[in-house]
């Protein structure tokens, strides 16, 4: 399987953790990537964060929301700092006429978790992926930025993709089958 970074780590791992208690006999490769394809090759599943339905082969799991997020007490609500991952690059324009009159300096990165540890040093605000996040966010360790009147929006969602060579795959399809069940359970 393929997939993107933040997704392997925040999402992903605990539930493969899930799946390979479940079924020890079953052996799976995950591959980490900054960007999936919305015609991945090589791979026998994709599981990928995508604006708009990707097409043919792709099962659309859940929708993503997005709410900007730091940690509790940051002092920069003057002259924030925002960070932006680099592959999902316009998140902030849902919020830019709330933003509008303040000089934030942009810091950006390829990798969402160097980003979100940032924020959790309390060095700036980022837009947050609550199905990334949840957790975080239930711990008290992420709060809306830069209060709670901030608003949450719908965008994209993440998809994931069986290629034509795994039809016959029966991991492959045990795999997809079990994530798909999971994330219909949610």
């Amino acid at each position: 399987m393929s997939t993107q970074h933040a997704i392997a780590q925040f999402w992903l791992q605990k539930r493969l953790g899930n799946y390979q208690h479940e079924f020890p006999e079953h052996e799976l490769e995950i591959t980490a990537v900054s960007t999936v394809s919305g015609q991945p090759e090589e791979t026998d599943l994709a599981l990928g964060y995508f604006l708009h339905d990707p097409g043919r082969r792709w099962q659309k799991l859940w929708s993503e929301r997005l709410l900007p997020v730091s940690a509790p007490n940051y002092v920069g609500k003057d002259e924030p700092v925002f960070y932006q991952d680099m592959h999902w690059h316009d998140d902030w324009r849902f919020w830019q006429d709330k933003f509008s009159g303040i000089q934030a300096r942009t810091r950006r990165s390829s990798l969402y978790a160097l980003l979100l540890q940032s924020v959790l040093d309390r060095q700036g605000a980022m837009v947050g992926r609550i199905s990334l996040l949840q957790d975080y966010l239930e711990r008290g360790e992420l709060v809306p930025w830069p209060d709670d009147s901030v608003n949450q929006v719908e965008s994209g969602g993440y998809y994931l993709y069986r290629s034509a060579a795994c039809d016959d795959h029966p991991v492959a399809n045990h795999f997809y089958d079990w994530l798909t069940a999971q994330c219909a359970s949610r």
